[in-house]
């Protein structure tokens, strides 16, 4: 610095003293001289720098000398101010000289001492050394990294944060995390603010980018910066820039995330991304290509590599972006000739025993030990809860979209080219990608076309896909069987959701529901299984060693009880396949086999066991062509032997696949890895579709590039800010292992079972030789039975044909038309109607649940006038009174009698002999155990199980043709006719079978009636009585002098003169005064209100009254008397003990329920 130079700097400073000086004498005139204020000489030193730091501070001395300042006090006031000094040590007070001393300077003193100065020195204090610390920070890089911004990246003034240590604790020593969390946070806020925004901060750098992320929400961020807890929304447009422009400067074909070495396989999933955009025209809406990188790495924990350099700082919001085109694809894929190796063409295995045995466990722990609460977690808990250890997670980034739509070949062919170029920076020889269907068939015939560009690459099926198709196949064999029914019944899914989850729309929810069919399916077997093998030592011994096994979590050891009784239920299991059970059963276990594979296709993926994937994927296949999936059925079977072939096609690419190479592990749960096309689709796909996605810029690109390939920093920010807020709470338990989840499966599974007992359980050991809905009852026809039982066999013989015809023979063209199967199931016995459309044309329309939600989903799109569409019905059958085949929906009895127990705390006390017992006689032969051996026997038998009461009264069914009940009865199915010829004659061997025939329980009422009646049960009969009430005729059975007795001659007598007596009264009833006699003589008596009421004992209506009713039908308004009158008036009166019996109508009432 030259002399003119210095002098100038000298002159300047002078000058910015001799200001400061002047502001201070200022103050001292104001408030010492004339306001009497006494104030310390530390606080007009700290007035002084104060501001010579905000009006000179290139001249600012933070060291500068409260002597010097007092000298030139002095020198200035002279005697005008004095100084005292009460302790030696402490500051001086400064006061006016006019002021008294003794009771005045110790007035002012206690003044100057107030907390309002204390707090205003503190904070000048902290202001100073805010200042101070910005001034000698070195700021951050441009643009930060995660290291940057962890909290000890910024030197916050130790007077700021011993003075927020005290305010926040109360010895002013931080001893909790929380407490030391909220002293750093504020004092980041102080540093910000104080600064007016210039020293940034760690804290609202993460907290704007975290909202960003989040919500995308420019209003939001803006608010939480006019607050001081954020930086501005333009600052982060700034930094994601940058963060781009140093990412294209280190990568220009993967993320920065990802390792170029040490990885064990890197692995690519590419989707098409889609949206609708409102545009003014209607085109230019979103069809571009996401694609993600999914690497498992060596060494852990994981390093991740340097992800950014420095750059210059910018203004710049936005990255220069020139779309690239795309070379172009010319393929026809007819003439594709597939490439593919058929040197293996099965896996040659099942499925290993101890897989198996693994699920037998699972149910029989679930079965046996939920005595006190269940404890055994679902499927998904359990097999998490038996693996061994977790995988460490797998490193998940984006890779850089394609602005052009995915069904192009060019794009395909641009793809697998990023993805060969990305492999070889990995150092890795093969190439793993993974597509959906619709790609991976277009990928295949590129792969197939041009073998030399390709060869090294490998496609790859997405399971998550794959599983869906399945799932949507099983639906169309299961669908109308009566399970939509069941599932809504139980609760376990809502009626809306029914036809979405037996389509395979909603996935997890659709495999949620199947898993627990599956568990209530599997116990109502093994319920049959210990009905039908004695089981019972071996059962409580497995019992024991599952304990032992779950509390112990050791291994299944091989020879024990639970390896005999899964053996045992294994062989059970295979006869009930072969048709034991009937075809219901046995149409039911196959459903029970296609979730198992699912669950075992889940299983290989959860724990990447290729083997256990190729062969579930084997057993899937055959599906897709029974039930007419031609694409999924031609590309899987390719793909299958693909992964059979692979170690004669890729030399050494299987044993990438085995290291966790198939699947992704985004989770510290051990055994919940997921598929590579799921993770796309919870990735990228669902980002850019949730807030903080790219809605709102989807077409503007430049900001679509960034977005993508900023994502892992934005994300990574956001994980360190949850972080340091505590946040950070991995969970390595499955949440099904929790016990409010064992608890709301356990309930689900036990709501399935209650409801598959009340509609129809398909493995009731009475067997069913048809095949029936278990909601209707409606047996299929025979050529139902037969598509539907063998639809698994036939499928194994197309996929066989396949194989042979067109990839070994090559006799059939690849790409040939898969000959549709056709398969009828049950939806094909579903009603239909014939309907004329405006244009005079004749459509069929079949029944269908979610048309009234199809209706509310087009109403929007159309005028469609709802309230005149409800004038008309939605389907040919009313969905409130009957199911799809047509047959009524009806609710049992027994649900009216619970829901009347759980509402009253009434309980019913001990019955006395003198009470009169009402039995339902169907009841009883229902719950007959043990069926003798006779038809003589099994009367005995019924009437010795009968209370020892006083009165019985034994009703019967009314078997009427053409009545409700016999729609229900149609609906449990029928069997052979019986005519029971006499006591000695045999049972039947199926009891149940035998009471489905209306005649048969006819033959039986009839036949036990006869047997009462008989003199063989005059001592039975002794001081009692039996009213016995078969069809429309009562029967009052007791004994006198050893012979049993038949009221039926008295009955008729009495009925015979209330009848004459019924007649005389409707005859006289034009007459003024009729001359009626007294009615009690002729079988009649008055009720309490006048009414006269009716017991009868026979028949209500005989013939002979109805033809003197067509005599004369004048009727009596005075005196009338109904079949309502009776029921209410005199069911007292008939239950009160005396000669009267029940009402025969009684049992054609039980009838229509």
């Amino acid at each position: 610095m030259d002399y003119t130079e210095r002098k100038r700097h000298q002159s300047e400073e002078e000058e910015g003293h001799r200001q400061a000086f002047e502001y201070i004498c200022t103050y001292i005139k104001e408030h010492i001289i004339e306001k009497a204020h006494v104030v310390r000489m530390s606080y007009l030193k700290e007035l002084y720098c104060t501001y010579m730091q905000n009006h000179h501070p290139n001249h600012y001395n933070k060291n500068y000398k409260t002597d010097k300042l007092k000298s030139k006090l002095i020198a200035f006031f002279e005697t005008r101010i004095s100084f005292w000094q009460r302790y030696e040590g402490t500051s001086d007070l400064v006061y006016s000289d006019e002021v008294p001393k003794g009771h005045a300077v110790s007035a002012a003193f206690e003044n100057a001492t107030t907390d309002e100065k204390t707090v205003i020195e503190a904070a000048m204090v902290i202001r100073r050394a805010v200042i101070d610390g910005h001034k000698e920070s070195e700021g951050l890089p441009w643009p930060p990294t995660n290291k940057d911004l962890q909290n000890d990246s910024v030197n916050i003034p130790a007077l700021l944060m011993n003075f927020l240590e005290t305010l926040y604790s109360k010895d002013g020593k931080v001893k909790s995390e929380r407490c030391r969390r909220r002293v750093n946070s504020t004092a980041q806020d102080i540093c910000y603010n104080v600064s007016n925004g210039k020293w940034t901060m760690p804290k609202h750098i993460l907290t704007g980018m975290c909202v960003r992320h989040l919500t995308g929400s420019k209003q939001v961020i803006n608010i939480l910066n006019r607050q001081g807890h954020s930086v501005s929304h333009s600052y982060l447009l700034e930094l994601e820039t940058a963060i781009c422009d140093s990412i294209q400067i280190t990568s220009e074909n993967l993320p920065p995330s990802i390792m170029r070495n040490n990885n064990r396989i890197t692995h690519f999933c590419w989707d098409n991304f889609d949206l609708n955009e409102e545009t003014a025209s209607g085109a230019g809406t979103t069809h571009s290509t996401h694609g993600i990188v999914i690497q498992e790495i060596k060494s852990q924990p994981y390093v991740p590599p340097q992800q950014t350099v420095t750059v210059e700082r910018t203004k710049n919001r936005s990255i220069k972006y020139a779309p690239q085109e795309l070379e172009p694809c010319f393929i026809n894929p007819k003439t594709t000739t597939p490439r593919i190796v058929t040197n293996k063409l099965s896996s040659g295995i099942h499925i290993s025993t101890s897989v198996d045995v693994s699920n037998f466990l699972w149910v029989l722990a679930r079965y046996a030990l939920n005595e006190d609460g269940q404890s055994v977690p679902g499927w998904n808990g359990w097999l998490s809860q038996r693996s061994e250890r977790a995988d460490p997670p797998s490193i998940v980034d984006y890779m850089k979209p394609l602005n052009k739509p995915i069904t192009d070949y060019a794009t395909v062919q641009q793809i697998l080219k990023i993805s060969q170029k990305a492999s070889k920076d990995v150092e890795q020889k093969f190439t793993y990608i993974t597509f959906d269907l619709a790609v991976a068939k277009m990928a295949y015939c590129l792969v197939w076309h041009k073998q030399l560009l390709f060869g090294d690459v490998i496609v790859h099926l997405g399971v998550f896909h794959i599983i869906s198709a399945y799932l949507k196949a099983v639906g169309k064999i299961i669908s109308c069987s009566g399970l939509e029914e069941i599932l809504v019944d139980s609760k376990v899914c809502a009626t809306g959701s029914v036809d979405g989850v037996i389509k395979g729309k909603h996935y997890n929810r659709s495999i949620r529901v199947h898993k627990t069919v599956l568990e209530a399916l599997e116990r109502l077997l093994f319920t049959s299984f210990m009905h039908s093998v004695d089981v019972s030592k071996l059962l409580e011994n497995a019992k024991k060693e599952v304990r032992n096994i779950l509390s112990e979590d050791q291994d299944l050891s091989p020879e024990t009880a639970v390896q005999e009784l899964a053996e045992e239920f294994f062989k059970f299991k295979e006869d009930v396949r072969q048709g034991k059970l009937g075809k219901t059963a046995q149409f039911w276990i196959q459903y029970c086999d296609f979730v198992w594979t699912i669950l075992h296709c889940l299983r290989a993926t959860k724990t990447n066991d290729l083997n256990l994937h190729i062969i579930t994927l084997e057993k899937m296949c055959p599906l897709f062509f029974s039930m007419d999936h031609p694409n999924y059925a031609r590309y899987l079977t390719s793909y299958i032997l693909l992964l059979l072939n692979l170690e004669t096609t890729h030399p050494g690419a299987k044993e990438f696949l085995e290291a966790n190479g198939f699947s992704v592990c985004r989770s510290a749960v051990p055994a919940s890895r997921v598929a590579v096309d799921m993770t796309i689709e919870q990735t990228i796909n669902r980002h850019a579709k949730s807030k903080g996605g790219i809605i709102g810029f989807s077409q503007n690109e430049s900001a679509y590039q960034r977005w993508c390939m900023t994502r892992h920093r934005r994300a990574g920010f956001v994980a360190l800010l949850q972080n340091q807020s505590g946040l950070d709470c991995k969970d390595d338990a499955h949440k099904e292992n929790h016990a409010s989840q064992m608890k709301k499966s356990e309930s689900d599974v036990k709501k399935m079972i209650k409801s598959f007992k009340t509609f129809l359980n398909p493995f009731d050991s009475s067997g069913n030789d048809k095949l029936v809905s278990l909601s209707s009852g409606l047996q299929a026809t025979s050529d139902i039975e037969k598509d539907l039982l063998s639809v698994q066999q036939d499928g194994i013989k197309q996929y066989n044909t396949f194989i042979q015809d067109r990839l070994v023979a090559s006799k059939v063209s690849f790409h040939a038309s898969i000959k549709k199967s056709n398969k009828k199931t049950f939806k094909s016995l579903t009603k239909t109607a014939l309907v004329k459309t405006s244009k005079k044309q004749i459509v069929k329309l079949t029944a269908q649940r979610n048309i009234l939600g199809q209706l509310l989903v087009l109403s929007q799109e159309n005028n469609i006038d709802l309230q005149k569409v409800m004038e008309y019905p939605l389907g040919p059958v009313p969905w409130a009174l009957g199911t799809a085949d047509g047959m009524p929906i009806k609710t049992d009895k027994a649900v009216l009698m619970h829901n009347l127990e759980d509402a009253s705390a009434y309980t019913s006390p001990a019955m006395e002999r003198s009470k009169i017992h009402v039995l339902d006689g169907n009841a009883l032969f229902h719950s007959l155990g043990n069926i003798p051996e006779t038809f003589g026997e099994v009367a005995k038998k019924i009437f010795t199980s009968m209370p020892q009461a006083s009165k019985i009264h034994f009703v019967t069914d009314n078997y009427k043709d053409d009545s409700i009940k016999s729609i229900e009865r149609l609906r449990r199915g029928n069997s052979h006719g019986y005519s029971i010829a006499g006591p000695q004659m045999k049972t039947p061997r199926v009891w149940k079978e035998f009471l489905k025939n209306e005649d048969n329980k006819k033959e039986l009422i009839n036949f036990i009636l006869r047997e009462w009646q008989s003199d063989t049960y005059a001592q039975l009969l002794h001081n009692r009585e039996v009213y016995f009430a078969s069809d429309n005729l009562c029967f009052l059975l007791t004994s006198v002098d050893g012979k049993v007795t038949d009221s039926r001659q008295q009955a008729l007598k009495m009925h015979s003169l209330r009848a004459n007596y019924q007649a005389m009264i409707w005859k006289q009833a034009d007459i003024a005064q009729p001359e009626i006699s007294e009615p009690s003589c002729h079988g009649w008596k008055k009720s309490e209100n006048g009414i006269l009421s009716i017991n009868w004992c026979t028949d209500v209506f005989p013939q002979q009254l109805v033809d003197i009713l067509y005599d004369n039908q004048t009727t009596s308004e005075e005196k009338r008397v109904t079949d309502d009158d009776y029921q209410e008036e005199d069911a007292e009166e008939d239950l009160s003990g005396e000669e009267d019996s029940l009402n025969s109508d009684s049992s054609s009432s039980d009838e229509d329920e």
